[in-house]
């Protein structure tokens, strides 16, 4: 299974229309494709670039400067951690994405454009990360993901 999005931008007459498509193909179904209209959403998708107060443009994707955290981990922890993670349905990752999305903006109070990408990865996997490691795990690697209570 498989999610693309795209963020597409189509002017008419000094007008731009942003749309969301987002594509979900399975292996052995039909493939699902979802529009959004940006304007409709209650705020803007993690999985669009955000663009930073300091900035007047977005940065490109993917260009994150720091290694992911379970690149701490011993290679069975990261390997199991990876494996869990790349079983997550699309839907419940996207609400994982959500949910770190909405308290990382809580705690740059109310400022969505306040946190780098990086930030956001490592808190969607610590997400991932409790619902992945049992409690032994989790103490053995906890102090990972103190960077984001600061």
């Amino acid at each position: 299974m498989w999610v693309v999005a795209t963020h597409l931008a189509a002017g008419a007459q000094g007008t731009q229309t942003q749309t969301v498509v987002k594509a979900v193909w399975q292996s052995h179904g039909a493939t699902t494709f979802t529009v959004y209209l940006v304007s409709q959403l209650h705020h803007r998708p993690a999985f669009l670039p955000r663009i930073r107060a300091a900035e007047k443009h977005s940065p490109p994707p993917f260009a994150l400067t720091k290694p992911p955290v379970f690149d701490a981990f011993s290679r069975e922890d990261r390997e199991l951690f990876l494996i869990c993670n790349r079983s997550l349905s699309p839907e419940h990752l996207n609400d994982l994405t959500e949910e770190a999305v909405d308290w990382l903006t809580e705690k740059a109070h109310g400022d969505p454009s306040a946190f780098a990408d990086d930030v956001l990865r490592d808190k969607v996997d610590e997400l991932v990360f409790r619902e992945v490691f049992g409690v032994e795990r989790r103490e053995r690697y906890q102090h990972l993901f103190t960077h984001l209570y600061r």
